[in-house]
């Protein structure tokens, strides 16, 4: 009787440690990166993390990689998630141009794990064909949007793809900058105001890219 009980307590947790075995570790990832960084993530330390056995992430990855790009998926889709929830809601063409901003540089500073691994050089090494899609996803979402500005004559015609690259350049600079402690003794910064941070971008950005400005002619 005893012996039953015993193996039975041993099945429903060694169940319950499987069926939850990769989100575990996909978390195990995100606090390792977001307390050591990239460098300090192996897929033992991820097992010790989650409190599994070392060989225990081969059952759903093949490799440290492999984890990490599945990371920089879920990522990526829970980016575009929060930019079509903050600005779908915006009327005017700059409110959601706004919005886009503050929602992606809000997504780097809360979600840093995930941020830092989307846009590493190991993650960018190896892509797979669901790791693009999920790129192209976000990348479509940012050129509908700055095609809505475009259309409405807030920005200059013709160049949604090239304003597209500038912003989201910008925004990028400015949250890798941010997150690497460049600009710690400033106060909006210091108070980790993506909203701010976000305005003070793209608000110089759009200044740049609006319709009415005159473009200057070279000499």
């Amino acid at each position: 009787m005893g012996d039953h009980s015993t193996n039975s307590s041993r099945g429903t947790s060694e169940s319950y440690h499987h069926g939850n075995l990769r989100q575990s570790l996909l978390q195990a990832a995100l606090k390792i990166v977001e307390s050591k960084g990239l460098e300090g993530f192996t897929l033992r330390e991820a097992a010790r993390v989650a409190q599994v056995s070392h060989n225990a992430p081969y059952r759903h990855f093949s490799s440290r990689a492999d984890l990490l790009v599945k990371l920089a998926i879920e990522g990526q889709q829970l980016l575009l998630k929060q930019l079509k929830v903050q600005t779908i809601p915006k009327r005017s063409p700059e409110k959601r141009i706004l919005a886009l901003g503050t929602a992606y540089m809000e997504f780097a500073v809360t979600q840093t794990g995930y941020y830092r691994v989307m846009f590493s050089r190991d993650v960018m090494a190896n892509r797979t064909e669901a790791l693009e899609t999920a790129q192209d996803a976000t990348y479509d979402f940012l050129i509908a949007e700055l095609k809505v500005g475009e259309d409405a004559g807030l920005l200059k015609g013709n160049a949604v793809e090239r304003h597209t690259l500038a912003g989201w350049s910008l925004l990028h600079g400015a949250a890798m900058l941010v997150l690497d402690g460049h600009f710690d003794d400033t106060e909006i910064v210091a108070h980790r105001n993506p909203e701010q941070l976000a305005r003070i971008v793209l608000e110089t950005l759009l200044s740049g890219m609006s319709a009415e400005r005159t473009p200057t002619r070279s000499n």
